[in-house]
């Protein structure tokens, strides 16, 4: 007869591991990988904070506040089951707590499939920028400072993708409902800052800040206009003139032809800053860009005479010591604007034709020569310009006066006010800040009147009492600054008598240090 082993005790129950537990326990241990670091998580790119770094001792900051997000995706990477259950969570805690990092960081490196998981993930496809930073190097002591930036409402993915030339993203963020004419603050004071830092440094300390948005149509009328509202607080006027850039703006900036295309045939307008009245064709005009100025000038309804808050017109800006296309092609430009019948002799706000304002500047003789022929205006002293140049070049601009004369333009010699165009622009300037600060209305008949005392005493009398917020200057640089120095002035103020250093016992290196350090000296948190 057949033995038979009857087995009375249970095999014993495989342990359990990572890898066969339940899903929901492994959601668990990525939220409580969160939690555990709240602090830091919810702090994320929403709070400033900077590390002073000693190259001596430490060679990169410690990102402390970013370690769960290095814990959780290094345990995604563990195998592909944790990173299909992981990575839903770590998109959308990112969402909820790093700004749409993500998508940012996406945008900027052109990579299609992580925007699209991003944006499937709930980021915010008008999310402002939090994921750029500047550090500053000190060549004395070996020590820097790492500080992230606050773009929030200065870049969007669109923008970036549209100043990076992405077209394909352009396209993509389009297609899951971007703005195409959402429009942000470009900060107009970047050169000031750098040049403060530089003098404040007193040694050659290398600051990178890395973006600048502005172009020089931009900053010309940002400077000439902001400082003649005298009546208008500063905070609201640099306010209303540093926003309204669109997409359309970013893509001229870096002349993005495909990028442009795309967003003028979804609809962009061609108004590419409100703020201070710039159109497309102001931009190409002003980079010397040939086939950008062809590819507006291909839209119906084009005013090839459209002008600026200073009363510039596309003309008025064939000038720039650094063209895109170079000047050869600037006659180029002149052809296709004249053909669609611009004025040669349109006057701005300071009552300068285009001829004028290009030879105030970096100039090139058969672009002016250009102009000339096409029937612009002489004007008083343009002879001695004449005579200081080389007589191959000064019987260049004497065929092109004849050569206009004979087409029949009428060159004109008229002296020039200039009391009365001074003060006509200071007029022009409070007349287009009636208009922002009134949602386009114009300024009433009445008020065109007003010379610029009256219009000083107007707004004095409008905006007295009132308080308005400086925007953030340098991505929150300035003020983290401010604020942390007016820290410390308080626990100093509150220290007793006998702690604080005798005036006179303070040495002149001291006090000079005193004044560097609340630009620039950031405390760790």
């Amino acid at each position: 007869m057949e033995s038979r082993t009857v087995t009375t005790v249970a095999a014993r129950a495989e342990a359990p591991t990572l890898a066969n537990m339940p899903p929901e326990i492994i959601l668990c241990i990525v939220d409580n990988v969160f939690e555990l670091e709240r602090d830091d998580v919810e702090r994320g790119y929403k709070k400033s904070k900077s590390w002073a770094v000693d190259p001596w001792t430490l060679a990169e900051p410690k990102f402390e506040r970013f370690q769960a997000w290095k814990d959780v995706l290094n345990f995604a990477a563990t195998c592909k089951d944790f990173y299909h259950l992981a990575t839903p969570l770590i998109y959308r805690h990112d969402v909820k707590f790093g700004s749409s990092s993500a998508l940012m960081r996406s945008v900027k490196q052109n990579n299609l499939a992580g925007v699209e998981r991003a944006l499937s993930y709930g980021a915010d496809i008008h999310a402002g920028d939090r994921t750029e930073s500047v550090r500053y190097q000190d060549p004395l002591t070996g020590t820097g400072t790492w500080c992230p930036l606050n773009l929030e409402d200065q870049v969007t993915p669109i923008h970036w993708s549209a100043y990076k030339g992405h077209h394909d993203l352009v396209s993509i963020l389009l297609r899951h409902g971007a703005d195409v004419n959402y429009r942000v603050r470009v900060d107009s004071r970047l050169p000031i800052f750098k040049a403060v830092m530089e003098e404040q440094t007193e040694m050659d300390a290398k600051f990178d800040y890395p973006v600048n948005f502005s172009c020089r149509p931009f900053q010309d009328n940002i400077e000439q206009i902001e400082g003649q509202l005298f009546g208008v607080n500063s905070n609201l006027r640099m306010s209303m003139l540093e926003r309204g850039a669109n997409p359309l703006y970013f893509a001229l900036l870096s002349g993005s032809h495909k990028a442009a295309r795309r967003l003028i045939k979804a609809g962009s307008r061609l108004i590419t800053h409100t703020g201070v009245g710039l159109h497309a064709l102001h931009q190409a005009c002003d980079q010397w860009d040939v086939e950008m100025v062809r590819l507006i000038l291909e839209e119906d309804g084009v005013d090839v005479d459209i002008r600026d808050a200073r009363g510039n017109t596309p003309l008025h800006y064939i000038q720039t010591a650094e063209p895109r296309d170079g000047p050869h092609r600037v006659p180029e430009i002149i052809e296709l604007l004249m053909k669609k019948g611009a004025n040669v002799n349109a006057v701005n706000a300071l009552g300068l034709t285009p001829l004028q304002t290009y030879l105030a500047g970096l100039w090139h003789p058969f672009v002016a020569v250009s102009l000339i022929r096409w029937g612009s205006d002489l004007f008083e002293g343009l002879d001695v310009i004449f005579k200081a140049l080389p007589k191959d070049q000064s019987d260049l601009f004497a065929w092109a006066i004849k050569d206009a004369r004979h087409s029949g333009y009428n060159c004109s010699t008229t002296a020039r006010d200039n009391d009365f165009w001074v003060e006509g622009a200071r007029k022009a300037g409070y007349a287009w800040f009636y208009k922002l600060y009134h949602s386009g209305n114009e300024a009433p008949e009445d008020m065109l009147q007003f010379n610029p005392d009256e219009w000083d005493f107007w707004w004095w009398d409008k905006l007295f009492g009132k308080v308005y917020e400086q925007d953030l200057l340098f991505g929150g640089v300035v003020q983290d600054a401010t604020e942390r120095a007016e820290e410390r002035d308080v626990i100093d103020e509150d220290k007793p008598d006998e702690d604080k250093p005798d005036e006179d016992t303070i040495d002149e290196d001291t006090t000079e240090e005193e004044t560097w350090l609340p630009v620039m000296d950031f405390d760790s948190e």
